[in-house]
This record gives C-alpha cells, sequence and structure tokens, in this order.
C-alpha cells in the first residue's frame, strides 16, 4: 500500500468512494425522482434529524427511506455531498427566479457589461417613498466606514473592506460617484453601473443557492453544514451587490429563517447601514413591499436602531 501523507485526505476520499458506489448503503434519502443511497453511520453523526429518524419509531427507521421531496433537489444534493465531503460545490445553472422553483442546470455565459449610464441624479426624495420615516432616515443617515461583518464576530472576506462605498455622503449623483472612484471601477467594474437599477445577473445565483443551503442545515440540524454556508454566503455577498441575485438573496433570507437567526440577516442589514440609498433600487422597493419584517428592519437598520 502506497504512503499516505495526509491522513485526513485519505479519510475523505474513502468516504467519496462511499458515496459514489453506494456500497454498505443502509439508507434512503429521496429527492422528487432521485434516490441517494446513503450510510446511517454517517448520516446521522452529522445530523440531528437523521440521528432522530433512523434511531425511534418512525416509519423512516422501519423502512430505511426518508423522502425529503419537499425541499429543493439541488440544495438536498449539496447537504449530502457535505455529509461526505465536509463541502458541497454548485453546479452552473441558471438563476432561480424569486417566488419560483430553482431552474435546472443549463450552461451560462457571464453577464454581459452595460454601457455607461447617463447622467442621473439620485438626491433623495421623499415623494417616492410611502414611508416617511424611512425616506427621512435614509436623507439624514451617514455613511460608515465600518467593515461589513457578520453577527459581530467575523467580517465579510477581508480582500473587500478597503472597496469604494456604492455612494459617498459627499457625491449626489452617479456620475460624480463614479468619477471619484475611477481607479476603483477599473479594476471592479461591476461597482461602476448605476446602483439604482439592478443588472439582472444570467450565470447561477451563488447568493441564493447558499442561502437555501444555510437554511436546510437549521431544519435538519447541521451546524457545520450551516456553518459552511454562511462562510461561503459572506464570501461572495460584497461582488452581487450591483445584480438581481442580491434582492433574491434578501427575499430568501427572510422567508427561509426565522427572526432569531441572524447569521444572514445581520451582514446584509449592515449594507443597508452603510449604503442606505440601496433602497432606491426597483427590485429592492419590490422585495421591502412584499415582506414586512424587511421594510421594518432595513428602517431600523438605517435609522442606527437596533434590528431586533
Amino acid at each position: 500500500m502506497p504512503y499516505i501523507s495526509d491522513s485526513n485526505s485519505y479519510t475523505s476520499t474513502g468516504l467519496e468512494k462511499l458515496q459514489e458506489s453506494g456500497k454498505y448503503a443502509d439508507l434512503t434519502i429521496r429527492s422528487n425522482n432521485r434516490d441517494y443511497y446513503a450510510h446511517k453511520a454517517i448520516v446521522c453523526s452529522r445530523s440531528d434529524f437523521f440521528d432522530g429518524a433512523c434511531s425511534s419509531s418512525f416509519l423512516e427507521a422501519q423502512t430505511g427511506i426518508i423522502d425529503l421531496s419537499e425541499d429543493d433537489e439541488n440544495t438536498v444534493e449539496h447537504m449530502i455531498n457535505y455529509f461526505y465531503r465536509l463541502d458541497y460545490t454548485l453546479q452552473e445553472r441558471s438563476s432561480p427566479r424569486r417566488n419560483s422553483s430553482p431552474c435546472r442546470q443549463t450552461s451560462s455565459s457571464p453577464p454581459r457589461p452595460l454601457r455607461r449610464p447617463r447622467r442621473r441624479s439620485v438626491k433623495v426624495r421623499s415623494l417616492i417613498f410611502e414611508d416617511p420615516l424611512l425616506a427621512q432616515a435614509v436623507a439624514t443617515s451617514p455613511v460608515t466606514d465600518a467593515s461589513i461583518t457578520a453577527s459581530g464576530d467575523d467580517s465579510i472576506d477581508q480582500e473587500h473592506e478597503s472597496k469604494p462605498k456604492l455612494m459617498d455622503e459627499d457625491t449626489e449623483t452617479y456620475d460624480e460617484f463614479a468619477d471619484a472612484y475611477s481607479d476603483e471601477f477599473e479594476e471592479h467594474p461591476e461597482l461602476g453601473y448605476n446602483i439604482t437599477e439592478p443588472i439582472e445577473r444570467p450565470s447561477q445565483d451563488e447568493l441564493v443557492s447558499h442561502a437555501m443551503v444555510y437554511a436546510i442545515a437549521e431544519k435538519y440540524g447541521i451546524p457545520g453544514l450551516k456553518v459552511l454556508a454562511r462562510k461561503k454566503f459572506l464570501a461572495n455577498l460584497y461582488t452581487h451587490i450591483p445584480y438581481t441575485s442580491f434582492s433574491s438573496a434578501l427575499a430568501e433570507v427572510y422567508t427561509s429563517t426565522i427572526d432569531s437567526d441572524r447569521g444572514l440577516r445581520e451582514p446584509m442589514l449592515q449594507l443597508f447601514r452603510q449604503n442606505p440609498q440601496l433602497v432606491f433600487r426597483s427590485d429592492i422597493r419590490e422585495v421591502m413591499e412584499d415582506i414586512d419584517d424587511i421594510h421594518m428592519e432595513i428602517e431600523r437598520a438605517i435609522n442606527g436602531m437596533p434590528t431586533r
């Protein structure tokens, strides 16, 4: 037998082979039209739900079949991959639309850059807001230099800490803002678009996918997967701000997590604290109108008030 220098790598490879072959499988996880052949010793050691289902008098324990067809099948696949690999990788697919089921995997091309928009003022006008308190909060809210943080313990990808804010308090129009940060826009062109209108992102929607994995990890009691999904979500959050995927993720986070779970909510609210002008975005306004909790928490965040 060849010498193995990394025992963890050897163990991981062995589990991957076990997953692929299905050898010695004693549990079937059903997801719509697909069956996954799994191993109780592995799955139950990582999930409180599966541990309980397999060690009780429930029907699942007797039949050895657990049906998860009510969950998104791609998210279930990510969960199962985590059981055996302690990681998951998103496959290329078209972006799931908000309030619709995610699309099947399809080939996609990178987003086509838009031409620089014509001069357009983004001064705050109370008339465009139905809520006068929110309008006043946006008009008076200072833009801070604080880094985007999660629940107060760790920050989003450190390389983004020095990136320009979406709108500086001293620049009143888009073009003034763009001119002030022209060097940064050359390096990060995604920040040079008009922030009042989102950019359609034809490639896969990473933020929504990671938020869905986060939610399923909470649902089935998989703490390690929840931590991993949150880490991946935060690593992608900043670069998705100009795109429709940001508002889609905002809706997903607030509809798939409970109020007391702040792991994904607080980082998104921090972006609104730093960039209150984001509420001008048509897609974000739509989400705020559809989901009451979002409107209330964004208003409190912009006012510098506790969000809970």
